[in-house]
Order: structure tokens, then sequence, then C-alpha cells
């Protein structure tokens, strides 16, 4: 397993159950297609958590969108808007930009 150079696509290609009859329920794994898979892995999170924000801004921006569309007479400022439902967060984030 230590010759292997390239990790495999599928995590469990190369594995080798270990126990009696090769049915122990333990698995040896090349550290390459460890490795890979791990890196995977730390990958997919961040860009999960990166689609998560990006739902939740457009998300806003569409309530935003409707409240403009909807609310007659005095406006408020997108400040007052965020305050007012709870997402100041996000106020910070628009004075940073």
């Amino acid at each position: 397993m230590s010759a292997k150079h390239k990790a495999s696509a599928d995590l469990l290609e190369d594995a080798v159950e270990i126990g009696p009859h090769r049915k122990g329920g333990a698995v040896l794994l090349p550290g390459i297609d460890l490795a890979e898979h791990a890196a995977d892995v730390l990958e997919l999170r961040a860009r999960v958590e990166q689609l998560e924000q990006d739902l939740e801004d457009a998300g806003l921006a569409l309530l935003l969108q409707e409240r403009l569309a909807t609310t007659p007479g005095r406006r408020l400022t997108i400040e007052q808007f965020l305050t007012g439902i709870g997402t100041e967060s996000h106020v910070d984030q628009l004075r940073e930009r």
C-alpha cells in the first residue's frame, strides 16, 4: 500500500478488510487514499458552508425586494430593516463593504 502514488477515486477501492476470513470489521486503507479523502471532506465542508451563506443572502435579498415592492409610504433604510428583523450581523457586514 505504501508504494501507491496516486489516490483511488473510491476510498474503498484498494481497502483490505482484516479479521477472520477478511470479515473482521476492520479495514486497512492506503495512506494516500485516506489523505485524499480527508482533503475532499474538508473542501466539501467549506463549500457547504459557503453555499449555506449564499442561500441565506439570496433569501434575504428576496425578502428585501418583496418588502420594497409592497411597502407603501415611509421606507426604512437597509440598516433599520435588518435590525428590525433581528439580523444585526448583516448590518455590520454592510458597513464593512
